[in-house]
């Protein structure tokens, strides 16, 4: 939510997985880009990700919501992931949007059943890469790529958990890949997840 609406949990409402988005939410990045005329599409694995562009206009954002409910296990997220990665590929192919998002929940579960940097956990991260590659080969030249995370894991709340100011919850990676961005360059100024 803070990275779609660029504003802190204490305005979007979203403080854990239970939370309900405030209903004053009307700016986000789908719902800019819709009033521009643009088009978005979101592919998740996680049900909870239906709050995001709930304020677009009904089906003015393309959703796909790969394999239901997770089944508890690393075999249905190492699956899920593969599904996801098919399925953004193909959507690029045949039907491009302006702004394209893709979530994969297998690190967050590896994390939260089996610790962050554990062996499970950084079995995730290589499966996810693998499959991120697949997608990266298939992205349209023009299209500028961002890679983050919406937090990390392991601080003061728990080996699995997340949540606390600690800076191993608090400090995520960002890439940026695409036309206007120096390879290899490291930002010298503090980014925002907003």
């Amino acid at each position: 939510m803070s990275m779609f609406y660029g504003v802190e949990p204490s305005v979007h409402g979203i403080t854990t997985n239970n939370s309900t988005a405030s209903h004053l939410l009307k700016n986000g990045i789908t719902e800019a880009l819709y009033e521009v005329g643009t088009t978005s599409a979101l592919f998740y694995d996680w049900a909870k990700l239906n709050t995001l562009s709930k304020h677009t206009a009904p089906n003015k954002v393309a959703r796909t919501y790969i394999n239901g409910e997770p089944q508890g296990n690393e075999e249905w997220f190492e699956a899920s992931t593969v599904a996801l990665s098919d399925a953004v590929i193909a959507h690029m192919q045949n039907t491009p949007t302006d702004f394209t998002f893709l979530y994969y929940a297998l690190t967050d579960e590896m994390g939260h059943t089996y610790n962050w940097m554990s062996d499970k956990y950084y079995w995730g991260i290589d499966h996810v890469l693998e499959n991120l590659e697949r997608v990266l080969a298939a992205v349209p030249d023009d299209y500028v790529v961002i890679i983050t995370s919406d937090h990390g894991g392991g601080g003061d709340n728990g080996k699995n958990s997340h949540g606390s100011t600690n800076a191993v919850d608090m400090t995520i990676p960002l890439f940026i890949i695409g036309d206007g961005f120096e390879a290899n360059k490291v930002l010298d100024f503090d980014v925002s997840i907003l």
